[in-house]
């Protein structure tokens, strides 16, 4: 089980080179652009959606993996939460693999991984600098991409600051001298919680 601390920023697309300009002029361990596919799974009775969790299947170079992703805490947009992934053989979601590798205390579990069918897929692009800043090490992940489900779909166009290793302060501190402009907000909604309101108003 990893925790992953990250902060998320929603985009406006014109304000994409205002923010790749700055992240280039910064102390860059790694650079790198993927394409992301990425399936999450829910029972009829939406049981992960209830329970404030995401089940995903991630493909990306044609290998495989499976996250869970638990209810953490969420300030602003800053999301603090417990994480679980498994390298999968392929495609399918193994639900039982993960909770006997990591213990996970899921109820009814059989019966859920069972029940699991695919509920929205969010794809897309995902360009990351690896930076050094202060003591820290921080990955900052822009991605361009779509939320569908089978009501609709919406546009992903947002950056999220990933604290890797050294300490909180310094990811906030690299907040408070990136660009700001007009068409950048904080997020407290994951793409898996866009993933269940896409097309749905009345969701939300």
């Amino acid at each position: 089980m990893e925790h992953e601390i990250e902060l998320k920023i929603m985009l406006a697309p014109q304000n994409i080179p205002t923010i790749c300009d700055w992240l280039n002029q910064q102390n860059i361990l790694h650079h790198a652009t993927d394409t992301l596919i990425n399936t999450y799974y829910d029972n009829a009775d939406l049981f992960f959606a209830k329970h404030k969790m995401g089940l995903r299947v991630r493909g990306k170079n044609d290998k495989f993996e499976i996250t869970l992703k638990t209810k953490g805490e969420i300030v602003g947009g800053l999301h603090i939460r417990p994480e679980y992934n498994l390298p999968l053989p392929n495609n399918q979601p193994d639900l039982m693999a993960l909770i006997r590798k990591f213990n996970v205390d899921i109820e009814k579990a059989e019966q859920l991984a069972q029940s699991l069918i695919p509920t929205f897929s969010t794809d897309f692009v995902r360009e990351t600098w690896l930076i050094h800043y202060q003591q820290s090490e921080i990955e900052i992940a822009l991605d361009r991409g779509l939320i569908k489900n089978t009501a609709g779909e919406e546009a992903i166009c947002e950056v999220e600051f990933e604290l890797k290793q050294g300490s909180l302060s310094d990811l906030i501190r690299l907040l408070e001298v990136m660009p700001k402009a007009h068409g950048m907000w904080l997020s407290s909604l994951s793409k898996a919680q866009r993933g269940y309101l896409v097309g749905k108003p009345e969701a939300i």
